[in-house]
């Protein structure tokens, strides 16, 4: 996978002199953090595309550390899940670390230039970024522009460590729409508990004739997003998460966490609309037993079979689908059933 990084090892031999570092026959190893211990001086690694775990010793608390651009890191910044390569004397003792990413691999599907922004479609679906002047853009091995990029092309973003900072996008030869690296299992069940400042949750899973009961913890980085019938309504917050939502996730193999995760909007079927208020963006409808009125999410959809809708069209007697937001509490979609 080409990511233009400078080589740990070229870093390394100019840190301590090539001599030295030649006699000593450094090692490089690739995993993800698992766990990184000041106290005690250890980093431990699930090395990439096995399922091994290693503990190592780190030769200092200031070695060496770099992310994928060259700049300089500390071990403060590091946190679990980061991919990094480990350059290790005798197999043994971390004397340099290089952060490989994060990084979101895709294949362009839109470009708008007017905004420079991306439409990637990856595995976990479609995700639209805005590519910042300051992010470096790199084809085939070298500098170039966003009018370059287009639609059909493999690209790799590099973010800064907080997720949130684009610092490069990358196309061209070496460059795959999926992360090779990348090892995930996905599937789907019912949330029964959840621990919001854990993030962690627990799900019940079917399988052909029995269920089980698994426990998770939520990566800080995962794709969060709610669905009406499959289709993309909008990335939320764990904390929005509740239980009894069916939902479809990722785990990541070399860590065990959920990467993405997809809650099914509850649905309320085939309603007829009581009234609504489109001043108060209250919307009333009938239950098996009595009327219930929802407020309208501040970002409600408005759908019918034919399209996108207004909330100009929502109106007394018309029958309707609401999906609900996951707690229950408002409308986050409106399906029109035609007249």
């Amino acid at each position: 996978m080409l990511k233009n990084t400078i080589p740990l090892s070229m870093m390394f031999l100019a840190a301590l002199g090539a001599s030295s570092a030649q006699e000593e026959k450094l090692k490089e190893l690739k995993g993800a953090i698992i766990a990184l211990d000041g106290k005690t001086g250890t980093l431990t690694l699930h090395q990439l595309m096995t399922d091994k775990q290693h503990t190592f010793s780190l030769a200092a608390m200031d070695l060496p550390v770099t992310d994928p651009l060259g700049r300089k890191l500390k071990l403060d910044d590091l946190r679990e899940e980061l991919r990094v390569t480990a350059m290790l004397r005798n197999e043994a003792e971390v004397v340099g670390l290089r952060v490989d990413g994060p990084y979101q691999n895709g294949m362009i599907k839109t470009i708008d230039k007017v905004s420079q922004s991306v439409t990637l479609k990856g595995v976990f679906g479609e995700t639209t970024y805005r590519i910042p002047e300051s992010a470096k853009v790199i084809v085939g091995g070298k500098d170039g522009s966003l009018k370059q990029l287009k639609a059909g092309d493999a690209m790799q973003v590099l973010f800064a460590l907080d997720k949130k900072t684009i610092l490069q996008v990358q196309i061209g030869k070496g460059v795959h729409s999926r992360d090779p690296y990348l090892r995930v299992v996905r599937f789907y069940g019912i949330l029964t508990e959840l621990d919001h400042a854990k993030r962690r949750v627990q799900v019940f899973v079917q399988s052909t004739d029995a269920g089980v009961i698994k426990t998770y913890e939520v990566s800080p980085d995962a794709q969060l997003r709610t669905m009406y019938h499959l289709k993309p309504v909008s990335d939320v917050g764990f904390e929005q998460f509740s239980k009894w939502v069916k939902v479809y996730y990722f785990v990541d193999r070399d860590t065990g966490k959920i990467v993405n995760m997809d809650a099914d909007l509850p649905i309320m079927v085939r309603r007829k609309v009581v009234k609504f208020d489109g001043g108060t963006r209250k919307l009333t409808v009938e239950d098996e037993l009595k009327e219930k009125t929802f407020d309208l999410a501040a970002d409600v959809k408005v759908m019918q079979p034919k399209g996108d809708g207004k909330l100009a069209d929502i109106a007394a007697n018309r029958i309707v689908n609401c999906g609900l937001s996951l707690d229950r509490s408002r409308v986050q979609v409106v399906y029109l059933w035609d007249k």
